[in-house]
C-alpha cells in the first residue's frame, strides 16, 4: 500500500487532533478547516475534485445529523467531514462504521472506570426523546469523552480493512 500526500496530511491532522483533544478536550476549527481545504486542493490537483466533494458530502450528511442529535460534538463531526474530503466517500463510510463500533466498545469501559455508567440509560433516553421531537427529561449531565483517539483508530482500521464498503456495493449490485 502506497501512502499518498492526502494520507500524510490526514495522519498529521489526526495526530494534532488527538493531542489537542487529550489536552484541551477540543478538536479546533483551525485544524478541521485546513484539512477539508487540503482534501479539495489535493484532489483538484489530481483532477479528482468530485472524489473529494463526494466524500465531503457523505460525511457532512451523516455527521451533521449526528451533531444535530447531539451524538457527536462539532469538532468530531468536522474532523470526520475532513476525512471524507481527504479519503473520499467509500473510506469515510468505512471509517464512520468503525468509529461507531470502536466507540460502542470503548465508551462503556471509560464510563465504568469513571463511575458514570449508570447515567448512560438516562442520557440515551433523553436524547432519543429529543430526537423524535418529544420533550425529554430535564437536562442530564453528560460525560464528555475524548473522541479524537477513537476517530484516529477508526480511520486507520477503516482504511486498512475495507470490510463494509465492498459488502454494501455487492448488496446493491445484486439487489437490482
Amino acid at each position: 500500500m502506497t501512502l499518498l500526500v492526502e494520507h500524510y496530511i490526514l495522519l498529521l491532522g489526526l495526530t494534532i487532533a488527538v493531542i489537542t483533544d487529550l489536552k484541551y478536550e477540543l478538536i479546533p476549527n483551525k485544524l478541521n478547516g485546513p484539512l477539508i481545504l487540503a482534501g479539495f486542493l489535493v484532489h483538484a490537483g489530481k483532477s479528482q475534485l468530485m472524489f473529494s466533494v463526494a466524500g465531503f458530502a457523505i460525511a457532512f450528511i451523516v455527521h451533521f445529523l449526528l451533531w444535530q442529535l447531539r451524538v457527536e460534538r462539532g469538532g468530531d463531526a468536522k474532523l470526520m467531514i475532513a476525512v471524507g474530503a481527504l479519503l473520499g466517500a467509500a473510506n469515510v463510510m468505512e471509517a464512520t462504521a468503525w468509529y461507531a463500533a470502536v466507540y460502542l466498545v470503548v465508551a462503556p469501559v471509560i464510563l465504568l472506570m469513571r463511575g458514570r455508567l449508570g447515567n448512560l440509560w438516562k442520557v440515551t433516553k433523553t436524547l432519543a426523546q429529543k430526537g423524535v421531537g418529544t420533550k425529554g427529561e430535564e437536562e442530564i449531565e453528560t460525560t464528555k469523552l475524548k473522541t479524537a483517539p477513537i476517530i484516529a483508530v477508526a480511520v486507520v482500521i477503516g482504511y486498512l480493512t475495507d470490510y463494509l464498503y465492498p459488502a454494501a456495493l455487492d448488496f446493491f449490485n445484486t439487489a437490482g
